[in-house]
């Protein structure tokens, strides 16, 4: 899933107190990890719950 420049310059408001496109490469590739580990953070949860129901747990 991409992000949106709005969700970009969001996150690099937020880390550097600069719009992307002012961030250097390594600026850049901190708020792609920081979007991306939150997308993906959903997505193990998500996971772990679909095991747990696949096993016929619920806790």
């Amino acid at each position: 899933m991409e992000s949106s420049q709005e969700e970009r310059d969001q996150v690099a408001q937020e880390m550097f107190g600069k719009k992307f496109d002012e961030c250097e490469s390594m600026e850049r590739v901190k708020v792609g990890a920081h979007i991306g580990g939150k997308r993906g953070g959903g997505r193990i949860h998500e996971m772990a719950e679909e095991k747990k129901q696949s096993e016929g747990r619920t806790e």
